[in-house]
């Protein structure tokens, strides 16, 4: 019985990091172009820092 609900439990930890994952992809694609244009302002600022 206890195996079981153990199973269930990390059943749906899985499936939930799975969405989490998924959601994070999706924001990621929608944004693509401000967060690269935001990933090039970073690394120029890092490059004339370093």
């Amino acid at each position: 019985m206890g195996l079981g609900n153990y199973n269930a439990k990390y059943l749906a930890l899985k499936i939930l990091e799975a969405l989490i994952l998924f959601s994070n992809l999706l924001r990621v694609e929608m944004c693509v172009g401000p967060l690269d244009e935001k990933a090039l302002d970073m690394q120029k600022a890092n490059a004339v820092v370093g």
